[in-house]
């Protein structure tokens, strides 16, 4: 039987002051987002796909992480 193990991952905190944006496609520091995806990098998973909402802070997140970490 084949084993595949799911990881779920959120995007850093959003610019601007908190609340609840939903849809609204707004952005987070890059900084942040390269912080995250070193911290995926780190765990030494094997990433096979990446899956990810249409919004800029979660495409652009699994852009970064596709960056440091290749898929296998």
């Amino acid at each position: 039987m084949k084993q595949i193990q799911i990881y779920l991952l959120r995007h850093g905190k959003t610019e601007g002051s908190p609340a609840l944006y939903g849809h609204t496609d707004i952005n987070v520091e890059e900084h942040i987002q390269k912080n995250i995806a070193h911290k995926v990098k780190s765990k030494n998973w094997q990433l096979g796909h990446i899956i990810t909402s249409p919004l800029k802070r979660c495409f652009d997140l699994s852009n970064i992480i596709k960056k440091e970490h290749p898929l296998a």
